[in-house]
């Protein structure tokens, strides 16, 4: 039998049991290495293909806890590990802890992501086998309905191309008897042998492995700490989830006794950056009056805030006409930027006093200082900002393409020079009243 592996970056090694189907031709892409891709700045990441799927051989018959623990047997000792830390995501979790209670000399510390210890607490009865039957009979709406749990919020284009990702890791019948045998688990007995320190972590609203078995797990395990992070996604993370760090944050910080999570929370951070400026707000102001003018532009402020608060965003200053605030996700950023110019358009219906925002949002990884941010990628989304007409949203390339795939329309419009920048940026405009993307 051959087991193909693969390993990426430096430090101690973590050995990651895989979940249910796997192909190592998609592991060190998106989506995927948004979550372990970081890992590998601090510690040599090393995993593998279970048997029947991916690269390696695809003869499997034999489907039991055993047969699982092989695979990690034997890519351990391939590596002449006599002990590692051991990491398990989703059904390798399960595995991961066996390995550890029947080898505690084998295992430092062990982390298990969106795990359980029993199949039957995943779902009723009648719904695993069914479920079974379905991937059995039509491997194609299988892979389907279990996308449909494990990223439930991802975009159409993203789930057809798991699914995909799922039907060429594995076929129908190993894919149904691997979740036949993940059903059939309980190693709760076996909890109170595993000696590692343990971490378990899980997402507070996962469908697919709901948090009671994550407590289940850390009930169970002598030693372990539970930490119950929000999100949705069982596996993989989704490019705008904000709470992905907060995973890697707290394996690297478990395995590296908290030295990497410090580093890691010292590296810059992915902003999405907005700004807004309300056009031609000197003239406002000998139009209307100092009073009145203020009063235009507190509604402006209490508009853009409350946009920016209910899409995940912070407010970080006043820019004199307008605002700066920061994202987590750019789908975020654009969403919020919509709805300022929606609620602006809807209240020029109703009010004398006219009020015309242009907005601009960059990406980058701008300096964090003084609760304030600094640095080209500020400047950028500022120009851009300026380059905008008023009731328009102008953003960066690299804005566009982090949502990708998803219901944004966006105008191309070219290349521009913009004020103190070496280098032209190209420009999209956001449709945010509708239509076809140009």
């Amino acid at each position: 039998m051959n087991i193909a592996y693969s390993y990426a970056g430096s430090g101690p090694p973590l050995v990651l049991v895989p979940g249910w189907t796997t192909h190592l031709n998609y592991f060190w892409e998106e989506p995927f290495s948004l979550l372990f891709g970081p890992l590998t700045d601090f510690v040599t990441l090393i995993t593998y293909d279970k048997h029947g799927c991916g690269l390696s051989d695809r003869d499997r018959t034999v489907f039991t806890m055993e047969s699982e623990r092989y695979d990690v047997e034997a890519l351990v000792d391939h590596l002449g590990l006599e002990s590692c830390n051991l990491m398990g995501v989703s059904e390798g979790g399960t595995v991961a802890a066996d390995f550890a209670a029947v080898h505690p000399d084998r295992v430092d510390r062990l982390v298990l992501y969106s795990c359980t210890a029993y199949g039957a607490g995943l779902a009723p009865e009648e719904f695993r086998r069914s479920f079974v039957e379905i991937i059995r009979a039509s491997w194609g709406v299988g892979s389907k309905v279990m996308t449909d749990m494990l990223i439930p919020r991802a975009s159409t284009e993203e789930q057809e191309a798991f699914a995909r990702w799922q039907r060429e890791s594995a076929s129908a019948e190993v894919a149904a008897s691997t979740m036949e045998m993940l059903y059939g688990w309980d190693i709760r007995p076996e909890l109170p042998d595993i000696s590692a320190p343990t971490l378990v972590i899980h997402r507070r609203e996962n469908r697919a492995f709901p948090p009671e078995n994550g407590r289940v797990l850390a009930a169970g395990i002598p030693n372990a700490r539970a930490v119950i992070i929000d999100g949705v996604a069982h596996l993989p993370p989704q490019p705008d989830d904000p709470h992905t760090i907060d995973v890697i944050n707290e394996i690297l910080g478990f395995v590296a006794d908290g030295a990497t999570a410090v580093a890691a929370a010292d590296k810059p951070r992915f902003h999405t950056i907005l700004f807004t400026d309300i056009e031609g707000s000197t003239e406002l102001v000998e139009l209307l009056g100092d009073e009145a003018a203020r009063t235009a532009m507190r509604e402006h402020d209490a508009i853009v805030r409350s946009a920016t608060a209910a899409h995940g965003g912070t407010v970080v200053k006043e820019t004199g006409d307008g605002v700066m605030a920061t994202f987590p996700s750019a789908s975020g950023a654009i969403d919020a930027a919509m709805a300022m110019q929606r609620e602006l358009a809807e209240r020029a219906t109703t009010s004398d006093i006219p009020i015309r925002v242009r907005i601009g949002i960059h990406a980058g990884e701008p300096i964090e200082e003084d609760a304030d941010l600094h640095g080209s990628a500020v400047i950028k989304a500022s120009r851009i900002m300026d380059a905008a007409d008023g009731g328009r949203i102008l953003v960066s390339s690299i804005v566009r393409e982090l949502v990708a795939g998803r219901s944004h329309v966006f105008v191309d419009r070219g290349t521009e020079q913009l004020k103190g920048l070496a280098e032209p940026i190209h420009l999209f405009e956001v449709d945010w009243s509708g239509g076809s993307e140009t």
